[in-house]
């Protein structure tokens, strides 16, 4: 499965991603000078629509495939 990756040096804070998410997966934090900071990505909200994708004017973002592992019979 693939979800979104926003890569901060170029990102500009516009925040026009998560204004483009039907979903609001995209939560931030802003400094003070208006660039972002942090992005969490509720993973388990995202339809994978790329609306993000296409709402950024930089190109910052990205989807890109994430791997889950598990260990079995382990506590």
């Amino acid at each position: 499965m693939e979800f979104p990756y926003n890569d901060l040096d170029q990102c500009q804070g516009c925040q026009a991603c998560a204004s483009a998410c039907p979903k609001q997966t995209e939560l931030w934090l802003i400094n003070d000078d208006g660039k972002a900071v942090f992005k969490y990505e509720n993973k388990d909200e995202c339809v994978q629509c790329q609306a993000c994708v296409g709402a950024c004017p930089v190109g910052a973002i990205q989807f890109k495939a994430y791997l889950q592992f598990c260990v079995i019979g382990q506590s």
